[in-house]
């Protein structure tokens, strides 16, 4: 890719300058006049549509942990038996679960009795509920379709008649270990979302709204506090009437002025009587059936001034010419500089490098700072992305000329999964908070361990961390590498541990479980919604090998590590390895050769 090639824009500018000086002179000023207006209308849109499409993205990443919270509800409860748990075990379950998940209010399990088990965050005299909704026929359809349905999907906003506040629900269905049916819900209180909406008002200097279809609001600045007149009838308020009448206004002048663009944002300047203002706003139908439209209403003198000033260019340009050439270097170097920086850090984008700060270059010119903010914007809005990311995918990904066509193949891979011992009774004593906390800590202290020999933290379940190596690249040394990450792992707990004994508080005790086999690797999935990960039964051994360690539990020893004679004949002379003999994994019928991992033999390191 060329990189150096080009004119530079210094020098660029003055050629122009003086060409247009020569060619063409005073009489091409008015023409300028209306190119300039036309470009500071393209600009201005641009500025638009970039905070549009970021206000978009953190609304979406506000919604897309309480998906992520309930696919790993359903996954739990999926292996287990929860006709033999009882309601304390569920309920415990269920409000743990609130802690991953700031925006959820309240988290349900439903069987096909209709029987609901409920958890609510912010009700210190009722943190549970058992109760039946067989008479809800409403409710009724809703969950019977689900479980018909089989796919998990966002529910229309309802007005809960004991909370007064209107929610948003995600579900989805499962079976569990015995087979029996059930649907696991998350409730968003739509007050959260319009106070999300006011704190980012502040920083955009604007008005940002959600509208629910083209007839009622979803979620606005003045609908933090609350909004009086909701019913199950009119579960959100209608923009007829809504107490921000600018926002109808500008909506429904915006709506008969004819189509959008042809890439579907509406992004133009909006008269309403003396004033003018300047209104954007994009579908989004990634939540549900009904579209949200996204948007922002800005004050155009404050938002986009030079709309405002075009006549002046006119005039202010004929005595302006004769300097402009000679004031045109020095603008160049001053545009350059900073341009270059943004395509640096856009090249380091590319390169999917987001996790290392890179200061943008700041300029005397407003648009090019404007521009700057609007890029540091979208990169924040990508870290926050990378979280939720294994830190190889992105560049497998961006090596893929379209990451939807990757297919899913059987390769050989190692898996390695942890799960810290007695977590539940040790999470009980505890805030949810605090619970937070100590999981954010520990997975942090597990991942830094699997990123350091290349592998890819595939998802956290509970307590419980699931990594992989060799499905996101050759790695003949798969089942070593995962290896030399347990070792990892037990000495960071045992520092960790330490430090925590030496503070007065309990030590941890940790599992791992560790196998190498044939799985099947790639995009695991509905169309619109896939995971790029690993199934199928090497997966499922890993995980009961780390179950089976509760077995060799050494009470001198923090963590204890067990892996499967496929993965020990792998690593061959490399480790030390005792073995334990054959035994039998639960669900499975043939005995697994077991080794408990020491340590690393003589001239290897971990």
């Amino acid at each position: 890719m060329m990189t150096g090639a080009g004119v530079s824009i210094a020098t660029s500018i003055v050629a122009l300058f003086v060409l247009l000086a020569v060619a063409v002179g005073l009489t091409t000023l008015f023409v300028a006049g209306g190119v300039a207006q036309h470009m500071i209308e393209a600009e201005t849109r641009q500025k638009a549509v970039v905070i549009n499409r970021t206000i978009s993205q953190r609304v979406i990443a506000q919604m897309r942990p309480v998906e992520a919270q309930v696919a790993l509800l359903a996954d739990l409860f999926g292996e287990l038996d929860v006709a033999a748990m009882t309601n304390t075990e569920i309920s415990r379950l269920l409000y743990a679960s609130l802690a991953a998940a700031p925006q959820v209010s309240s988290v349900a399990l439903v069987d096909a009795d209709l029987s609901l088990m409920r958890a609510f965050r912010n009700r210190p005299g009722e943190r549970f509920r058992v109760s039946n909704w067989s008479a809800d026929a409403e409710f009724a359809a809703a969950t019977k379709a689900a479980m018909a349905a089989g796919v998990a999907y966002w529910s229309k906003p309802f007005f809960a008649e004991s909370s007064q506040t209107t929610l948003l629900s995600r579900l989805i269905p499962l079976r569990d270990a015995a087979g029996a049916p059930f649907v696991v819900i998350a409730s968003v209180d739509l007050t959260s979302l319009s106070v999300f909406l006011a704190e980012l008002a502040e920083e955009i200097e604007g008005a940002p709204f959600i509208l629910y279809g083209e007839d009622a609001v979803l979620a606005h600045p003045a609908m933090a506090a609350g909004i009086a007149g909701l019913s199950d009838r009119t579960p959100l308020p209608p923009i007829d009437g809504f107490v921000d009448d600018r926002l109808r206004r500008l909506w429904r002048s915006a709506r008969s002025a004819g189509p959008v663009s042809e890439d579907g944002i509406f992004a133009r300047t909006v008269a309403l009587e003396d004033d003018e203002f300047y209104l954007v706003y994009e579908p989004v139908s990634a939540l549900g059936e009904t579209s949200w439209f996204v948007g922002g209403v800005f004050d155009l003198e404050g938002f986009a001034p030079q709309l405002l000033k075009t006549p002046s260019i006119i005039f202010g340009g004929a005595a302006l010419l004769l300097a402009a050439a000679l004031a045109s270097l020095a603008i160049g170097r001053a545009i350059s500089w900073p341009i270059r920086s943004l395509s640096a850090a856009a090249r380091q984008i590319s390169r999917w490098e987001i996790d290392e700060e890179s200061p943008l270059r700041r300029s005397t010119f407003r648009e090019i700072n404007e521009a700057s903010d609007a890029f540091a914007a979208a990169l924040r809005a990508l870290r926050s992305l990378w979280l939720y990311l294994p830190k190889t995918l992105p560049q497998k990904l961006l090596s893929a000329a379209d990451p939807r066509t990757i297919k899913s193949e059987s390769r050989e891979i190692t898996v390695l999964f942890t799960d810290i011992q007695g977590f539940t009774p040790f999470s009980e004593e505890l805030p949810p908070a605090e619970v937070a906390a100590f999981l954010n800590a520990h997975f942090a202290l597990v991942s830094s361990c699997i990123w350091a020999e290349e592998g890819v933290v595939d998802k956290f379940i509970g307590d419980s961390v699931m990594a992989f190596w060799g499905g996101l690249q050759d790695l003949d040394s798969h089942a070593a590498h995962a290896c030399h990450a347990a070792l990892r792992i037990r000495e960071a707990i045992r520092a960790d541990n330490a430090e925590r004994r030496s503070r007065g508080e309990p030590a941890i005790r940790l599992r791992i479980g560790v196998h190498s086999g044939e799985a099947v690797v790639g995009n695991i999935g509905a169309p619109g919604r896939a995971n790029f990960t690993v199934i199928g039964d090497t997966v499922n051994i890993a995980q009961r090998l780390e179950a089976l360690g509760r077995d060799f539990t050494d009470e001198a020893e923090d963590v204890v590590i067990v892996i499967s004679g496929d993965t020990a004949r792998q690593i061959g002379d490399d480790f030390v390895a005792a073995p334990c003999g054959r035994h039998e994994l639960r669900g499975r019928r043939r005995l697994e050769e077991i080794y408990l991992l020491a340590a690393c033999s003589a001239g290897q390191t971990a």
